[in-house]
């Protein structure tokens, strides 16, 4: 049995969410390496039922952890997003709602989403003030602006 037009469409709507999500942590993950094996791993996330909040404050804590330290030791995001669920690790509720700065000291994690999307795009703006673009009109939209369509 041939499945129908609608699941079809469903189905390929779901997908394209999906895609659209995982541009938006894509863009703020801290090691951008083999992003076809990293969106397997975040699809098969989504699929068990963890939602895209959850996993987009997980990269941002995580991407504060990593904040100067060497890129080699920072997790793929095939590892991050893989079976052994390392983004549990960052992930708000995973630590009672408690980050640990890089001083040792607790704090409660930012409460709004989109105040962490605009430091970041500050800081990528900040660095790509830093070195001259060839368009001087880009047409990209900040995380912010897609985060804003969800």
């Amino acid at each position: 049995m041939k499945p129908s037009a609608v699941s079809c469409l469903t189905a390929q709507d779901s997908n394209l969410q999906m895609a659209v999500e995982f541009d938006l942590i894509w863009d703020i993950y801290p090691k951008r390496v083999n992003p076809k094996e990293a969106i397997e791993c975040y699809r098969a996330r989504r699929k068990e039922g963890v939602d895209f909040r959850t996993l987009f404050s997980a990269v941002l804590a995580y991407k504060e952890e990593r904040r100067g330290e060497p890129p080699k030791y920072t997790m793929q995001g095939k590892v991050f997003f893989g079976t052994n669920e390392r983004w549990k690790d960052f992930d708000g509720k995973q630590t009672n709602g408690t980050q640990k700065r890089k001083d040792g000291k607790w704090e409660p994690p930012m409460k709004n989403l989109q105040e962490l999307a605009k430091r970041d795009q500050a800081e990528r703006d900040a660095k790509t003030a830093e070195t001259p673009t060839t368009d001087p009109s880009p047409t990209t939209r900040t995380v912010e602006e897609r985060l804003s369509d969800l």
